[in-house]
């Protein structure tokens, strides 16, 4: 006569025979752990190429802005420049031209160099030409004939037989002073002029070279931030590759024991 047995399983080890292995014994295939740790490597050597790009980024924009300060600076240098050199005391006055170039031309003439004397005395005329102090003395000697010019004017009626005579001349150097006082307004009015202009290109560089160093500044901070966080996730992953190691090497140990 044959006897049934009938066996009695818990729910408890039903369910967890269906479910797989107990977690608190099953063994993290090491494999699995390596190919994580690899996509952590991965990760740290994005990152480090970031932080590389970071610095060729933080060189190129130093080179770049010095190139930029450089021209500004030549602007700069040279708006200065124009500007003093439009001032009333830049060049020689009117004293110092006529007494150049009759040097030049007298000097020429004795030496009979003709030609030379023509060139040279052009090349005066043009440097006084272009001296705002030539223009301000002769401004100031124009204003000084045409007193005395007017003062003759109104004396000459008192010379009985001179009267006719100094009046005439009394009136024609009024209006040549007259005339030279205008080219003097003139020509003065052009280094004014032109000195505005270079002042203004100077303002205009500064801020140039202002911003320049603000933007590089600015740029440079943000490189800065970045590479800090960039430092943070590092460090970030190197504890997260150290613990992994060390779960890898505690379930080889598992399974060698095992």
């Amino acid at each position: 006569m044959l006897s049934t047995v009938t066996l009695y399983t818990s729910p408890a080890s039903s369910a967890a025979s269906s479910l797989g292995p107990d977690p608190s014994t099953a063994a993290t295939d090491p494999q699995e752990l390596g190919g994580f740790d690899d996509g952590l490597g991965a990760l740290y050597s994005a990152i480090c190429d970031l932080q590389q790009l970071g610095v060729s980024s933080g060189n190129a924009l130093v080179l770049q802005n010095e190139g930029l300060e450089r021209q500004e600076q030549a602007a700069l240098q040279a708006a200065q420049q124009r500007a003093q050199s439009d001032q009333s005391t830049s060049g020689s006055g009117l004293l110092g031209c006529i007494g150049k170039a009759v040097g030049d031309v007298v000097g020429d003439l004795v030496h009979l160099r003709i030609g030379k004397a023509f060139s040279d005395a052009w090349s005066d005329v043009g440097q006084a030409w272009n001296s705002p102090h030539f223009w301000s003395d002769l401004g100031k000697v124009l204003t000084d004939v045409s007193m005395v010019s007017g003062v003759a004017t109104e004396v000459a009626p008192l010379l009985g037989p001179l009267a006719a005579p100094v009046e005439a001349v009394a009136q024609c150097t009024t209006a040549v002073a007259t005339a030279g006082q205008g080219l003097v307004h003139f020509r003065t009015g052009e280094f004014a002029a032109d000195a505005q202009d270079a002042q203004a290109s100077a303002t205009l560089a500064q801020d140039h070279l202002s911003l320049l160093a603000t933007r590089e500044q600015q740029s440079l901070s943000d490189l800065s931030d970045q590479s800090q966080t960039q430092q943070g996730s590092l460090a970030a992953l190197v504890q997260a590759i150290e613990i992994n190691d060390g779960t890898s090497l505690s379930a080889a140990t598992f399974r060698i024991r095992g």
